[in-house]
């Protein structure tokens, strides 16, 4: 088990994810546990983007994942205190949601599928929150911000800090 770059574009690991996608049940923490078991093997331990794919894949929320990875001392998982995801469906893009990533990229120091130097904030995307009508969507955490501007951006990143 060699760690390598923690990359979520690494191919051993967009396969185990594409396998995983395709031909799990929905909610079975069997098919939950195999992920993150694969996923340490790859990485040489469980990445927070793999814990947000893992929680996106299996619908289990982020605490299950937490949560699961402590009860298995086999499993070492590498831990944030915020988790940022930006829209970057069609309409969200429509409405500017690459300048809001970009803003909040900019303000907290890192890119996307980042975490910060001090291991506090992880930035991620997702396709569609299902909230179209209510875009520009963020989520900090649990809580879903509607209607984001450049403008609250200053404040969505305070309120992470």
């Amino acid at each position: 088990m060699s760690r390598i770059d923690l990359n979520s574009q690494e191919p051993r690991y967009l396969a185990l994810r594409e396998y995983t996608s395709e031909r799990v049940d929905r909610q079975s923490q069997e098919a939950l546990v195999y992920f993150l078991k694969q996923t340490q093997d790859i990485f040489g331990l469980v990445p927070v983007f793999a814990q947000v794919d893992a929680s996106e894949m299996c619908d289990f929320d982020m605490k299950i994942i937490k949560a699961l990875i402590m009860r298995f001392p086999s499993l070492q998982g590498e831990s944030v205190t915020h988790i940022v995801k930006v829209c970057v469906g069609d309409r969200c893009k429509g409405r500017g949601s690459p300048k809001i990533l970009s803003a909040i990229s900019e303000s907290l120091g890192i890119g996307v599928n980042q975490i910060s130097p001090d291991g506090k904030y992880f930035l991620k995307t997702q396709k569609c929150f299902g909230h179209c009508r209510e875009g520009i969507n963020v989520l900090v955490d649990s809580q879903m911000i509607h209607q984001v501007t450049l403008a609250m951006v200053d404040d969505i990143c305070k309120k992470v800090k």
